[in-house]
Formats: C-alpha cells, sequence, structure tokens
C-alpha cells in the first residue's frame, strides 16, 4: 500500500460566493490508486470488487469519474489503505463579474 501520497490540487475554477471553500472528491484518482494496487497484488477487477464489497459497476463508475456512493468510496479508499482527504483537491474560486 502507498502511504506517501500527497494530497491532491488541481486549478478547477468555480464561480460561487468567494467565502465557500469548494473540495472536489478526485474519483479518476480513486481508480488510479485502486488499479495500481490490483496490479501489485496480482488480482483481477472481480478480486477487488469482492475484497471491497463495492460492485464491478461501481469500479466502472470509479474509472468514468462518475458520481460515487458514500459507502462504496469509503470502503475502496479503506482497502488501499489511504484515507478520503488523499483524494480530494481545493477548487480555485473565481468571483462571479458585477451584474
Amino acid at each position: 500500500m502507498d502511504h506517501g501520497h500527497e494530497f491532491l490540487y488541481k486549478p478547477e475554477t468555480v464561480t460561487s460566493s468567494p467565502n465557500d471553500n469548494s473540495w472536489r472528491f478526485d474519483a479518476r484518482a480513486l481508480y488510479a490508486a485502486l488499479d495500481a494496487e490490483r496490479r501489485a497484488r496480482g488480482m483481477s477487477w472481480q478480486q477487488v470488487a469482492e475484497e471491497t464489497g463495492v460492485s464491478a459497476t461501481t469500479l466502472t463508475r470509479t474509472k468514468q469519474g462518475g458520481r460515487l456512493e458514500v459507502d462504496g468510496t469509503l470502503a475502496m479508499v479503506r482497502w488501499l489503505g489511504r484515507t478520503m482527504e488523499s483524494f480530494t483537491y481545493a477548487a480555485i474560486r473565481s468571483q462571479s463579474p458585477p451584474s
């Protein structure tokens, strides 16, 4: 397991309240970490699904960066021995132009 990870940061401009500190979850980074760990353990995706308790559909949705259910996401992150925070990044806020 990789415990030497760093927080992800991706510049993403989101227009909303300048006081809103928003964080985004990076499902694609989660998938990349799952794939790396799967390969390191010599496992199939079906075996990963069985060990994590999530469906193969959920794993596919993770690869595509789609929305994930909290329980499944927590199970995958736990299987990796990581934290949810290690898959988050800050969104850069831009102020809306005056109307």
